[in-house]
């Protein structure tokens, strides 16, 4: 009587498995719990459905791709978080599909006007993004899994969000991958006072989310960050002293979404009379820039744009912005994330 109940235990424990994956377990086990993707947490109960019929109910006429490419379970759960001061709402929806060649299926035929194919530091063995003035999605299939999110809004600071999150639940369904890094603010990347000895902050700290609060500050010198990405920035002064004379330095760093918007924002502020400082220089690039009673450096690393500016066109002057330069990108590598 003991072996045939422990063969019982055997097959039920098999018939559970796929692919060393416990169905439907593994399936929500996926689902970021509240507060695991930075500022969302779960807005409602995790729905999952494991029939077609079911599905059908769950989210109407869209269930016919999954169906009809074999889908053997489906989970939906929404999520909250407030972006750039207003409260958005996430869904997500993650199909098991059985096996890769389902999953590539429904991937195929999920495709759709507007989307852009997402490459490089891209979820899945496929991802792709699409954005319009109201939301923004993304969706990427990996092992036997297809995964779709929707942010209600088409922001610039929606679509990271949402490029975040996806890459959060595909680490989840992967172990494998390297779990993504959360973005850092550049408000920390800001030295606090006397963290550059001798060098106070003055005034408040400007911080901008949105294109036109960027261009409220600085009207349309913001242009430029505004066409290639701008996400946040942060603007900070300093007083400190250079040869024994009262100076002002001013900082800005700029988050432009990706690298390769970091890069086309550095070339589009460029006036054309800055020297290339190279050697012991700051990030990926970086020049410095000298006017009759000041120095300019600025550099791009990763997805950060830094700013320095210091009223005085000494070399000490220079050595000063250099510094500054210099501790806000260790800041930025504390903590890659591009």
């Amino acid at each position: 009587m003991r072996r045939y109940l422990f063969l019982g235990i055997i097959l039920a424990a098999l018939a559970c498995k796929k692919d060393g994956l416990e169905t439907p377990a593994a399936l929500t086990s996926f689902f970021p719990a509240n507060g695991e993707v930075t500022g969302w947490t779960r807005d409602g109960a995790l729905d999952t459905v494991y029939d077609s019929t079911a599905l059908s109910a769950l989210i109407g006429s869209s269930a016919q791709p999954y169906v009809s490419n074999g889908f053997v379970g489906f989970g939906r759960q929404y999520y909250a978080a407030t972006l750039a001061g207003s409260a958005r709402r996430l869904e997500l929806r993650i199909a098991d599909m059985h096996d890769t060649t389902n999953a590539a299926a429904v991937y195929s035929a999920l495709a759709g006007a507007g989307q852009v194919e997402w490459t490089g530091d891209n979820p899945g063995r496929a991802a792709r993004i699409r954005q319009d003035s109201v939301s923004c999605e993304v969706d990427f299939w990996l092992r036997d899994y297809h995964a779709w999110l929707r942010v209600d809004s088409g922001s610039a600071v929606a679509v990271e969000a949402a490029r975040f999150f996806a890459l959060a639940v595909a680490h989840k369904v992967d172990s494998t991958e390297p779990a993504p890094t959360q973005p850092k603010d550049v408000v920390e990347l800001v030295p606090l006072s006397d963290e550059i000895s001798g060098w106070t902050r003055t005034g408040n700290m400007d911080v901008c989310e949105t294109p036109d609060q960027l261009y409220a500050l600085i009207d349309g010198e913001g242009q430029p960050y505004i066409d290639n990405g701008f996400l946040k920035c942060a603007f900070q002064g300093y007083t400190g002293s250079v040869a024994g004379n009262p100076v002002q330095l001013d900082l800005r760093i700029f988050d432009q979404t990706d690298s390769t918007h970091c890069s086309a924002t550095f070339d589009a502020v460029a006036t054309g009379s800055e020297i290339p400082w190279t050697g012991d220089n700051p990030g990926r690039e970086a020049r410095i820039e000298q006017s009759l009673f000041a120095y300019k450096v600025d550099f791009w690393d990763g997805r950060y744009y830094v700013w320095v500016t210091i009223q005085d066109n000494t070399e000490a002057g220079l050595s000063v912005a250099k510094l500054i330069a210099m501790n806000v990108d260790a800041a930025i590598h504390a903590r890659l994330c591009w």
